[in-house]
C-alpha cells in the first residue's frame, strides 16, 4: 500500500522477491492497459478480485481491515486540509505529518512544529521527501518523452533539484 506521508510502498505482508512482484504487477497492469486502453483504480480493483489474479494479493480483501485503512486515509485527508487564515488573508495548513522519536508519525499543530527545533527539522524532511518525489515524477516524465519538451521544464528540474539539496542543507545532521 502507498504511504502518501513517506512517499513509498509497504510489502503489506507480502514476503516474496520483490523483483518478482515487480515483474508480476508490471506485467499485470500492462495487460490490464491494454486491455481498456487506460487504467483505472476501480478496473484494476474488480480484476483483482479474482484469487488467480497476480495482482490479488497486492489488496486487503478483509473488509473489516480495508474499511479501517480507508478510514484512516480519511483522516489524513481531512487533516491535510484544514488551514488557518493568516492575517493577510494568506492560508497555512494548521497541522503538519512529523515523526517523533517517542511517539513515531503523527501531524501536530504548524505553530507547534516550527517552535520545536526537532519537529521542524522532522517536517523538513517530509517536505524534502515530497520533492524528492516531485523531482522523481518530472524526470520520468523527461526520460519518457519522445518529442520535443517545452522549453522551461529543464529549468523547472534544475530548480527542484536546487531546492532539495538547499533544503538538505539546511535538515543535514549539525
Amino acid at each position: 500500500m502507498f504511504d502518501d506521508t513517506t512517499g513509498e510502498f509497504d510489502d503489506d505482508g507480502i514476503d516474496t522477491d520483490k523483483d518478482e512482484i515487480q515483474v508480476s504487477v508490471s506485467d499485470e497492469l500492462t495487460r490490464l492497459h491494454d486491455k481498456y486502453g487506460n487504467l483505472k483504480p476501480q478496473v484494476v480493483v474488480d480484476e483483482a478480485r479474482d484469487e488467480g489474479s497476480p495482482i490479488h494479493d497486492r489488496f486487503e480483501w478483509d473488509d473489516t481491515k480495508a474499511g479501517e485503512e480507508f478510514r484512516l486515509g480519511q483522516a489524513r485527508k481531512l487533516i491535510r486540509v484544514v488551514v488557518t487564515m493568516g492575517p493577510k488573508g494568506k492560508t497555512t495548513p494548521m497541522f503538519v505529518h512529523v515523526t517523533d522519536a517517542d511517539e513515531g508519525p503523527m501531524y501536530v499543530k504548524t505553530t507547534i512544529a516550527v517552535e520545536s527545533e526537532s519537529l521542524f527539522e522532522s517536517a523538513l524532511g517530509q517536505l524534502s521527501i515530497k520533492l524528492t518525489i516531485a523531482i522523481r515524477s518530472l524526470t520520468d516524465l523527461i526520460s519518457a518523452s519522445t518529442g520535443p519538451l517545452p522549453a522551461p521544464l529543464k529549468s523547472v528540474q534544475k530548480s527542484l533539484l536546487a531546492a532539495r539539496k538547499a533544503l538538505d542543507k539546511v535538515i543535514a545532521p549539525h
